[in-house]
């Protein structure tokens, strides 16, 4: 059995993505363990920059707290950049004060080709893979379910499932994520520890309730709020709570046993794009529910007078797309394996949380709110 790669002789973690929306919140969720030692990646000017850039995040995401500056080393440099943009004492001081890396920074976008994303999700990888297997330093590598949007074929989807470019060919952004987990594997091989974690499509929970304002889930429900029209079909996705995804995540380090494995943070049953859109009628939005095919020709039609926020993923509904969604099942049992005996909530989304998505949508003002 392999050692946690989280404990308190092992507790220097390196952190990239801090400013995002999931890396904030496991920044909090790491300090909540008073012996952890964080050191931050951020682009920023300088260090002080750097802090004031992830204080902001955090404080717009409810979760900053005054202690938190002392409990933090920023490192300011460059996931795109050979050795991260530092000059050779910074580099070396970084490898002598890590012991776990959590590599949680990427270009998260649909729309952009491989080759756009490439520098930063494929060589910022390996710039970081290279600064791990300088030292014994373990690994942990945040990658996307999103790998897995071209399969449609109905069989579960598990986290040994094999990867391949078919699977990947949705999106540019698919691709990179897949590569840079082929140059994780391939340095677990030569030696260095790691796991991989997939999260779902990431909502807000009950402790860490704030909502990504800026992902796929966001421009859904703002574009059916301001089409004033929403697909009542089979379209659907597995929603999966942030506290589920942020505690289940830092118990895996805490875990023995994890070397070499992938996780899937993801709620295994799935949520219809109705319900939710249901959920913002139920507290006054006129939305009118239409069949899949009409909404998509509603939204068409409005294409080139309208700034809907769902006008950049246009291409994105596919006539088949209700079809393909049911048939990407989930079986995460493994995960659930390592982390259904630890504090961690769980993974289904009930009523509430889609109120606190609608109604966390609107206070940061993606909408307004029905007279």
């Amino acid at each position: 059995m392999t050692p946690a790669f989280l404990s308190p002789e092992k507790n220097r973690v390196f952190i990239t993505g801090v400013t995002g929306y999931l890396g904030a919140h496991l920044v909090a969720e790491l300090l909540a363990l008073p012996w952890v030692k964080l050191t931050c990646f951020v682009r920023a000017p300088s260090q002080q920059a750097g802090l004031a850039r992830l204080r902001t995040s955090m404080t717009e995401f409810g979760i900053w707290e005054a202690g938190f500056s002392d409990r933090v080393t920023i490192i300011i440099g460059d996931l795109g950049k050979p050795k991260l943009g530092l000059n050779t004492t910074q580099y070396a001081q970084l490898l002598n004060d890590v012991d776990v890396v959590l590599h949680n920074g990427a270009a998260v976008n649909y729309v952009l080709t491989y080759a756009q994303l490439k520098n930063t999700n494929v060589n910022g990888t390996q710039e970081i893979l290279k600064l791990a297997q300088e030292q014994d330093i373990a690994f942990v590598n945040v990658s996307t379910l999103r790998l897995f949007d071209a399969r449609s074929d109905g069989q579960p989807i598990r986290e040994t499932d094999a990867v391949d470019e078919k699977s990947t060919s949705y999106s540019g952004y698919s691709r990179s994520k897949w590569i840079s987990e082929k140059l994780v594997a391939a340095a677990g091989k030569r030696g260095m520890p790691y796991f991989v974690v997939r999260p779902g499509l990431i909502c807000a929970g009950k402790d860490y309730n704030s909502p990504n304002i800026n992902d796929a889930l966001a421009k859904l429900v703002t574009g059916c709020i301001q089409l004033g029209a929403a697909p009542q079909s089979q379209f659907q996705f597995n929603l999966t709570s942030l506290d589920y995804v942020v505690k289940g995540l830092v118990e895996l380090m805490l875990a023995s046993d994890t070397n070499g494995k992938t996780f899937h943070l993801v709620n295994d049953t799935p949520t219809l794009c109705s319900r939710i859109l249901e959920t913002a009628r139920t507290l006054g939005y006129p939305v009118e529910m239409c069949g899949y095919l009409q909404w998509v020709a509603k939204l068409k039609a409005i294409a080139s007078t309208s700034d809907n926020a769902l006008l950049p993923l246009l291409d994105y509904f596919e006539d088949d797309l209700p079809q393909k969604s049911q048939g990407r099942v989930f079986d995460s049992s493994l995960t659930q394996s390592f982390i259904s005996d630890r504090p961690v909530e769980d993974a289904q989304i009930d009523d509430a949380a889609l109120m606190r998505v609608i109604e966390g949508f609107s206070q940061f003002q993606l909408f307004h709110k029905p007279a």
